[in-house]
């Protein structure tokens, strides 16, 4: 629908929803003003048509998720009406979709909707969920809108209904913005679907990097985080991203939504999904020492990683891409061979911009390249990545996180091939610009040719590291690749090392205390120190353990324990009785022979060659 179009609308719509019905597209109201029973109502305006029946469709799986989780499980009591108010005939099909009799003289739809964060028992992970509640509003629109079949390439209107504390921050066009009603344009369903809504009280804030205005906007309920603080911190990380690709990046505008959520349920929903100008990220609700007994490392370094990887795919699969991402069917998706690509190399992406920038130093991009190592190896290794992305809704479905570990391997090594083949002169970087230049957000290659594709925009030999790395299985070449440029890789090895036995302890509930979940239960140490899972910890060698300094307590005793030192640790456990007692342990600190695989260590000692090299790849 055009802005003429919609601004002549506007007299209509600002009291009861009964626009004109006309053939330029939808116009869509939520109700964010009346909820009930934890629903609100979606009022649906259709396009003039001219077919007997129509189907009217809700995702069943939506681009970035592969996973299928049915958002047609959250309307209820469908119901489709004439002009005059008159209810027409529906059917329900299946979970996602419904067919309405008498389609020429269909004038609106409505229904009620839920929300995935207030079911305890959804499945969705909250990034591609959505939230209903009094004091904020999730809106990921593939959960609250639907299109009729062979119309989701009209325009949308949406008019939304709003408590007048609160304030609506999204990457949709906005055509006006009033007291309590807010209206929003979309050129077609994708674009409805692509541009997630936050409602809450205001807490926004903005910066522009290489040009880009980026908006944050952010809901804390109990107001642990700040849109502000996270603008500040993550300066410095959009700056790297605008330098890696040499200060072009293909984006106009991109918008950042975080969403506070209960620390026990942000534990399994920490993350993020991307869309074509905007990421949602859902976190913990939490300050920041609770926020150190999940995460190792800085809080404001969380941040920066999700939203450095959720930023990148701007680049992959959202301008670069396969016909299959370019036609996506949110009923019935055909899945691209190409995941190594989309989710891979976007997280390498993410690691060798914060390196490249100083965000993150060699040392702390080596450990995180080693994690991932370690991390792939607990995924099956015979499976060619090509199949694997082939076949991540079914049969290799629990393969899937591999993604993000072999993936990112292959993006290390194919950036570091690249290098060896130009003599430093071309980088993944530059094989990307080169591609999203030819293959822009609107249009697509086949999936079938992508590697000659890659190989004609760089190297020959390059089309044949990908199909013996990737449409095969044999392992990647880290030690060699490594080796030029001054990392030494050693898969296996034996040292001895004083060891806590990999204690692992969570924080409980309503209480200022950490209980031990788990352990290396033939340990030497943890069998002379008697410690049990289910222990809370009081104090280690003396020192304070609750919530706040659990993490710091375990990095400092990692730090300073020497061979011989005697440790002292004081647990509360229930005895005999049921009853809760001290109870006060004591083992001395030991070394103890640990097989230590994927090894990798920075030569201080290189030769000139491998100097230059590393610098040119990592700018350290």
């Amino acid at each position: 629908m055009n802005k003429l179009i919609a601004l002549l609308l506007l007299p209509f719509i600002t009291s009861a929803f009964a626009p004109i019905q006309n053939t330029e597209g939808y116009q869509v109201q939520m109700d964010l003003t009346n909820i009930v029973e934890d629903k609100i109502k979606v009022t649906m305006v259709v396009p003039i048509l001219e077919q007997e029946s129509t189907v009217f469709t809700m995702p069943k799986i939506i681009p970035g998720t592969y996973k299928v989780y049915d958002y047609g499980q959250f309307v209820h009591d469908f119901k489709a009406y004439n002009s005059q108010g008159e209810e027409l005939s529906v059917e329900t099909l299946n979970v996602n979709q419904w067919q309405i009799g008498n389609a020429k003289e269909l004038y609106k739809i409505e229904y009620w909707a839920s929300a995935s964060y207030n079911n305890p028992k959804s499945k969705i992970f909250a990034p591609g969920g959505t939230g209903i509640s009094e004091e904020a509003f999730m809106l990921n629109n593939f959960g609250f809108i639907g299109y009729l079949d062979n119309h989701d390439k009209r325009a949308y209107q949406l008019h939304i209904k709003k408590p007048v504390e609160m304030y609506g921050v999204t990457s949709l066009q906005n055509l006006k913005r009033m007291d309590s009603l807010d209206l929003f344009t979309a050129a077609n369903y994708f674009e409805v679907h692509d541009c997630p809504i936050l409602y809450a009280a205001p807490d926004t804030a903005s910066m522009v990097v290489a040009g880009i205005p980026i908006m944050i906007g952010a809901y804390s309920k109990e107001k642990n985080v700040d849109a502000t603080k996270i603008r500040d911190g993550l300066k410095d990380l959009f700056k790297a991203a605008a330098a890696y690709f040499n200060g072009n990046l293909p984006a106009e505008k991109y918008t950042i939504l975080i969403y506070g959520l209960e620390p026990r349920v942000a534990i399994r929903n920490t993350g993020a999904l991307e869309h074509h100008t905007s990421t949602l990220l859902t976190v913990p609700d939490a300050n920041d020492q609770v926020m150190r007994m999940f995460f190792e490392g800085e809080p404001m370094q969380l941040y920066r990683d999700i939203v450095a990887h959720e930023f990148f795919h701007i680049v992959t699969p959202l301008n670069i891409h396969s016909k299959q991402i370019n036609e996506f069917d949110f009923i019935s998706p055909q899945m691209s061979e190409h995941l190594w690509f989309y989710e891979g190399v976007t997280e390498y992406n993410s690691m060798i911009s914060q390196a490249r920038g100083g965000i993150l130093t060699l040392q702390q991009f080596v450990d995180e390249t080693k994690s991932k190592i370690k991390w792939a190896k607990r995924y099956n290794q015979y499976v060619p990545f090509t199949q694997l992305s082939k076949h991540a809704l079914d049969v290799y479905e629990n393969q899937y996180g591999n993604v993000y570990m072999k993936g990112a391997l292959i993006g290390m090594t194919l950036d570091l091939k690249l290098r060896v083949l130009s003599e430093g002169e071309m980088g993944l970087n530059d094989l990307l610009e080169k591609l999203w230049n030819v293959y822009g957000a609107d249009t697509f290659f086949v999936d079938d040719d992508f590697f000659s594709i890659i190989a004609e925009n760089s190297f020959a030999e390059i089309e044949t590291f990908l199909v013996k790395h990737v449409a095969s299985a044999e392992p990647l070449p880290l030690k060699d690749l490594f080796a030029e440029v001054g990392i030494t890789y050693i898969e296996s090895r034996e040292s001895e090392e004083i060891s806590f036995g990999n204690i692992s302890f969570s924080p409980v509930k309503d209480k200022d205390l950490v209980r031990v979940t788990r352990f290396d239960d033939d340990n030497p140490f943890i069998k002379d120190l008697g410690i049990q899972k289910g222990d809370y910890i009081k104090s280690w060698n003396g020192q304070k353990v609750n919530k706040h300094t659990a993490y710091a307590v375990a990095s400092e005793a990692k730090k300073t324990t020497q061979v011989g030192d005697k440790i002292t640790v004081v647990v509360v456990r229930e005895n005999k009785k049921g009853k809760s007692v001290e109870v006060e342990l004591k083992a001395k600190a030991i070394k103890t022979v640990q097989v230590e695989s994927d090894v990798l260590f920075i030569n201080e000692n290189l030769t000139d060659k491998q100097r230059n090299l590393r610098h040119i790849w990592i700018n350290q």
